[in-house]
């Protein structure tokens, strides 16, 4: 997981972006990547812990404005 932050003009607050990368396994280039996402609204947010579920589905926990944890399940 990496995200990427913005300042939008005339918002107050940063715009953070997150998607998940695949890396080579010898050279760690990225080769996959996904779109980007926001855990639950713009802002500041950093994801905390994820894991890949046996139903296939990733959950990942965050935090907002470092408080407020969440967990998403896509």
């Amino acid at each position: 997981v990496v995200h990427y932050c913005e300042h939008i003009h005339g918002a107050k607050t940063l715009a953070y972006y997150h998607m998940l990368v695949k890396l080579g396994k010898k050279d760690y280039v990225p080769f996959e990547w996904s779109n980007s996402f926001h855990f639950n609204r713009v802002g500041i947010q950093y994801c905390i812990g994820f894991t890949l579920l046996q139903t296939g589905e990733i959950a990942f926990w965050f935090s907002e404005h470092d408080g407020n944890p969440g967990l998403m399940i896509l």
